[in-house]
């Protein structure tokens, strides 16, 4: 089962190292600056989470504990961005609510911004567990613990 899982993970990165730069494309530079360098780390991270798997089946030797920490720090660095772009949307919606008039436009704006706020949450939820796995802050296995859930269920939520 681990053994799938992991090679799922070869491919998560050349998708989100491809999509990285399909999101180079995009007009607003701060969404394209965001959501770039986002990917890129979030890719960088799957690098190291491949080379630690690696490292564990027993393929190749390196320094995992090493490869753990600098893959924490691409992945904090992704959710840290991502939790920036989240911000920047939502500052565009206020910013423009005015022009939204219909109902029914006025609606999906607001499931919008509801899709945002929770995607907001997860990116908070994976700074504080990445900064506690770096032993940047001390929490107790309970917070670990409803941080996790909490950042687990809204990617579920989000992605139905």
């Amino acid at each position: 089962m681990a053994l799938s899982r992991q090679a799922l993970r070869f491919g998560k990165f050349s998708q989100t190292f491809n999509l990285s730069i399909h999101s180079m494309r995009l007009q607003d530079n701060i969404m394209r600056t965001t959501v770039s360098l986002s990917r890129i780390s979030y890719a960088l991270y799957l690098i190291c989470d491949n080379i630690i798997w690696l490292s564990r089946v027993g393929v190749i030797r390196c320094n995992e504990q090493r490869f753990i920490e600098l893959g924490q720090s691409y992945l904090l660095y992704s959710s840290a961005l991502a939790a920036v772009k989240n911000v920047y949307q939502l500052k565009l919606m206020h910013d423009n609510r005015k022009q939204y008039v219909e109902q029914e436009l006025a609606n999906l704006i607001m499931m919008n911004k509801v899709l945002l706020w929770l995607e907001m949450g997860k990116n908070l939820c994976d700074i504080c567990l990445c900064l506690h796995s770096l032993r940047k802050i001390q929490l107790s296995p309970i917070h670990v613990g409803v941080l996790g859930l909490i950042s687990s269920s809204t990617f579920l939520f989000k992605r139905h």
